[in-house]
């Protein structure tokens, strides 16, 4: 469990969120800008979702931040916000991220399956395309559940089996590809890249 762990922390850390699609370089504002204006062209949606405005003064946790588009939002609405992530590379440009945006929130390494939280900290617990990275998701779901408050909100993202980016995936990409054995296989490969050693779908 530990070693496919180390893979996954691995692969992040070798690519970092959407960190490909910028021509800037890494860590500038106009990174930031690149990956960000990408985002919200695809996933215009969880911006809806979040409604980071909403949770002004209200204690926010991440889970798995990535390069910090989402947190930083958090961050900017007014939200007492925390945010952890396994690779070390996603919190190092989401701590300089947080720098360039003139920008001030709480940033750890820790593991989804097991959250360095006592029970009943936080209003929300948001996590947008993660916890299908990690070996026992409804171990990490659990967790979230625990560091909720009771009447909070947890809002998590997992990857589709059946929607419209799946069959965007099936149609343009896997079809093409004899090197996966499922159709799980193959979506889990388009999601975040080829290579990426753990992603599941739902």
């Amino acid at each position: 469990m530990e070693d496919i762990k180390k893979k996954v922390q691995s692969w992040w850390d070798g690519s970092p969120c959407c960190s490909r699609i910028a021509s800037a370089p890494r860590g500038t504002k106009e990174f930031y800008e690149q990956v960000d204006l990408y985002k919200d062209t695809y996933e215009p949606f969880t911006n809806i979702v979040a409604d980071y405005a909403s949770w002004k003064g209200k204690r926010v946790l991440e889970i798995g931040c990535g390069i910090g588009k989402d947190f930083s939002r958090f961050v900017a609405g007014g939200a007492i916000a925390t945010a952890i992530d396994m690779s070390i590379e996603s919190l190092k440009l989401t701590k300089e991220r947080l720098k360039v945006f003139g920008l001030n929130g709480k940033l750890c390494m820790a593991d989804a399956e097991n959250l360095p939280f006592k029970n009943n900290v936080f209003d929300l617990v948001f996590s947008w395309g993660v916890l299908h990275h990690t070996p026992n998701t409804q171990k990490a779901i659990s967790e979230a559940h625990r560091c909720a408050k009771p009447g909070g909100k947890a809002i998590i993202m997992l990857y589709k089996k059946y929607s419209l980016f799946s069959l965007h995936c099936l149609l343009l990409y896997c079809r093409r590809r004899k090197d996966y054995a499922s159709r799980d296989e193959s979506l889990a490969a388009f999601t975040d890249g080829e290579g990426n050693p753990l992603s599941k779908v739902y």
